[in-house]
């Protein structure tokens, strides 16, 4: 609840430091702003001399411990999904009623005057804080703008529609001059009007509804943007610093704000103005903490007002068409005859403000740094500046809300998807637990429903048809992924889609964090890039089954690190545990994936602004969390100790996020997909297996199915010829016998001593005592002594 005794405190208080008697003043009634979930954003408070008309208008907004604060909030943190700009007013009135048409005016003692007659009312301000409000809640819905019938109404509609049309709005404008009100009047007006003729408020409610509206032709003429006409559209001009001849400038125009250089007469008249660009605003100087790879913090709006931040590196003012290209490609509009002005504009621009730039995104110390922000208590100090640009996939669409309610809780029960949400949050919290990560790979049938999971983690982050990834990829296309997904989770696509040998290259790249060393185009050798992430990934078969066809062998250490889990849940839907979203496995995973294109990104934020308010404190919550999962479990060999860490770090994230509010789900769900997955792990690999023991004997037994029928001469046989014999085969106790160097050799390319102690451990080795081979006595046999493997290794299982 708002405490209306502080908030009452707060105004008298800066009144004073106004200078304001505020008993001259007449007060109206304060105007709250509230997020999706009806949490209070901020407050405006609106004060009236009835004298002179002089308006008193201030905000207030509480902070996080509850304490009232004057001004607005950082929107960063308050209203995430708004990517830092301010919710609509009565946002919730907005959300809750889909189908219903939304007008907007030009104040919120407007909107709530139309609330008062039965309809949905918002507002942005005026003309120059439209680009202010998050205005995708709106997307597609039926909206009527009604202007305050007056110049600056005009200016407010030309930059309101292209926003809102660019949002595939349905656009109707009330047409103020047939509506018998004064200059400058507006709904509050013509309402006074109604009343005066006698209508109460259903019957306004009606006649609002047939209010008359622009025709096209007059639209068109009110929206006009033509650029011939632009002296006369300009509102307003700032200087920004003088260069050369002339001067850049901001002109605030009828539609938008752009830059210009702008040379004058020495009488102060405009003598020539070269348009450069939109507006983009350098916000800062960027430098590494040695004092190195300068770069530039640079700002702007897009065609459809979503704001782009980006640093660029200063060297890239060596080829402007590379840095020129993002800017076009993020929706900056350029004049390709000025583009030598805007390279001036960035070299010269003299801000004094100075930022630590970062070429990876992850945990700086406390702050963790996405590429468009940065979380945490130097979040306004850190900027990401890549040393190659590359499309930003850590986007946001819908809100929280949507996607936690539609998406992500009926899905809990959905094992394989709930343990996938849980790794898509897992990614942060491996330097808060000293873990370098790992890659979990389903596996499943070509219609078992694999990806699914994978794409629902990946919405998390973005839209997963750009943040989810294919194993189809070089290593080096790979690496700048993994670079751009430290500490936090990579998604890679059917792992029979890549190159056997590319794939074995990247997974040992992937896991070990660190990527092989480059040179520089300049000369000496580039700085190994190094991250740390979780990953999922799929395919139809094992990794080791995969590369070992094409004559890859993998060792044991990939393979605590690359867990492969069953895609299957065994319930009878495939991947799905039950049917919860339609009437068959198809129809689910297609609503699905309708729901995570529709909603996607939003989680993540809410993540990192979770765990950036107290980083220490949230690892030692983590880590209790690991703990009390590894508990659970006795017994395990310590490959699949080291194994059942991972899973724990799974499970810990899916509860930590539960607690921060983003799942939806009960304590303990997140728990609970992480053992069933597990134990789907130890139902392949068992609670004492050991990789590299099982990769031994299935090496050796593999060699043996496939030639020892053809490469190994029956000591029964002494007639018996073979082109390639690699030793006998002794069927009265079922042994076959390798002399030294051709069981050396089938040992590559792993040790011989390891293998014979192996052998030797699960008694498929016969030995004289004391040695590791067998004595043999036989004319038909040219070995003295023998490597004698036991024939039951072909079909052995640890």
């Amino acid at each position: 609840m708002i405490d209306l005794k502080n908030i009452e405190a707060a105004i008298a208080a800066v009144a004073r430091n106004d200078k304001k008697d505020l008993s001259e003043y007449e007060a109206y009634p304060s105007h709250t702003y509230r997020g999706s979930q009806g949490k209070m954003i901020y407050v405006k408070s609106r004060y009236k001399h009835p004298a002179t008309g002089d308006k008193w208008i201030r905000s207030f907004h509480f902070d996080e411990a509850g304490k009232l604060l004057y001004g607005e909030p950082d929107f960063n943190k308050a209203y995430p999904e708004g990517g830092g700009k301010k919710p609509l007013y009565q946002l919730p009135d907005i959300l809750q009623s889909s189908s219903e048409p939304v007008y907007f005016f030009e104040g919120e003692q407007k909107a709530e005057l139309a609330k008062q007659l039965g309809f949905i009312g918002t507002t942005t301000g005026g003309a120059s804080t439209v680009d202010k409000h998050y205005l995708e809640p709106v997307r597609g819905r039926r909206v009527y703008l009604w202007a305050d019938y007056d110049e600056a109404g005009g200016k407010w509609l030309q930059s309101l529609y292209p926003p809102l049309k660019a949002l595939d709005c349905e656009i109707s404008v009330i047409n103020a001059s047939e509506l018998g009100i004064p200059e400058k009047g507006d709904i509050v007006d013509w309402v006074e009007l109604q009343h005066k003729d006698g209508e109460d408020d259903g019957g306004i409610n009606l006649l609002i509804k047939k209010l008359p509206t622009y025709e096209d032709e007059q639209l068109g003429k009110l929206l006009n943007d033509d650029k011939s006409n632009v002296p006369n559209s300009i509102i307003a001009v700032e200087p920004v610093f003088e260069h050369e001849n002339g001067v850049f400038e901001y002109v605030q125009k009828t539609n938008g704000t752009e830059l210009y250089f702008n040379t004058y007469k020495d009488d102060g008249e405009l003598k020539r103005a070269i348009w450069v660009c939109s507006k983009i605003e350098v916000l800062a100087r960027s430098r590494d903490t040695n004092g190195k790879s300068w770069g530039i913090l640079l700002e702007w709006l897009d065609y459809d007002g979503k704001t782009h931040k980006c640093a660029m590196p200063a060297e890239s003012l060596r080829d402007s068409s590379e840095y020129q290209k993002q800017l076009l490609n993020e929706g900056l509009r350029l004049n390709n005859d000025a583009l030598k002005k805007l390279d001036a504009f960035f070299i010269n621009h003299p801000t004094d403000k100075r930022v630590r730039c970062v070429n990876k995104v992850g945990w700086h110390h406390d702050s963790y740094v996405l590429p468009e922000r940065t979380f945490g208590k130097d979040k306004d100090s850190i900027v990401y500046q890549p040393e190659y640009h590359a499309e930003n996939v850590y986007t946001q669409k819908g809100t929280l809300e949507q996607w936690r309610s539609e998406l992500c809780k009926p899905l809990v029960e959905q094992t394989r998807i709930a343990f996938a949400v849980s790794v898509g949050f897992s990614g942060q919290l491996l330097e808060l637990l000293g873990h370098k990560g790992a890659i979990f790979h389903i596996i499943g049938g070509s219609t078992m429903g694999k990806s699914i999971g994978m794409n629902v983690a990946g919405s998390i982050w973005g839209n997963p048809e750009k943040f989810c990834d294919t194993w189809r990829s070089t290593d080096n296309g790979l690496e700048a992924k993994a670079v751009s997904r430290n500490d936090c989770i990579i998604c890679l696509d059917e792992i029979n889609q890549g190159n056997p040998k590319s794939v074995a290259q990247s997974t040992y790249m992937l896991i070990n964090g660190k990527a092989k060393t480059r040179a520089k185009a300049s000369g000496g050798n580039r700085a190994d890039p190094e991250w740390r992430l979780m990953g999922l990934s799929n395919g139809e078969k094992t990794l080791p089954t995969y590369l070992k066809e094409a004559g890859i062998t993998v060792n044991a250490g990939q393979l605590v690190r690359l867990i492969h889990i069953d895609a299957d849940a065994g319930k009878g839907y495939k991947s799905f545990d039950s049917i919860v979203m339609g009437n068959s496995g198809a129809e689910q995973a297609s609503v699905i994936t309708s729901l995570y294109q529709q909603y996607h990104g939003t989680a993540g934020i809410a993540w990192l602004e979770y765990l950036a308010q107290d980083k220490q404190a949230h690892t030692v919550t983590a880590s209790n969390l690991m703990q009390g999962f590894i508990n659970q479990y006795s017994g395990l060999s310590e490959q699949s100790g080291r194994v059942l860490a991972s899973f724990a770090i799974v499970a810990a994230a899916g509860e930590m996020a539960t607690n921060a509010g983003i799942t939806g789900w009960q304590e303990g769900q997140a728990t609970n997909a992480a053992k069933v997955c597990f134990q789907s792990y130890l139902d392949n690999y068992g609670s004492s297996a050991n990789h590299e023991d099982k990769q031994i004997i299935d090496h050796i037994a593999l060699y043996l199915e496939k030639y020892g029928g053809s490469r190994f001469q029956r000591v029964e046989d002494n007639v018996q010829l073979m082109s390639e014999r690699a030793g006998y085969y002794r069927a009265s106790d079922n042994l076959y016998l390798f002399g030294e160097n051709s069981f050396k050799q089938e040992c590559l390319p792993f040790d011989l001593k390891m293998v014979v102690n192996v052998l030797k451990k699960y008694d498929l080795l016969k030995t004289n005592s004391g040695s590791n081979k067998l004595k043999v006595n036989n004319a038909n046999v040219d070995i003295e002594r023998a490597y004698a493997i036991k024939g039951e290794i072909i079909n052995f299982q640890i």
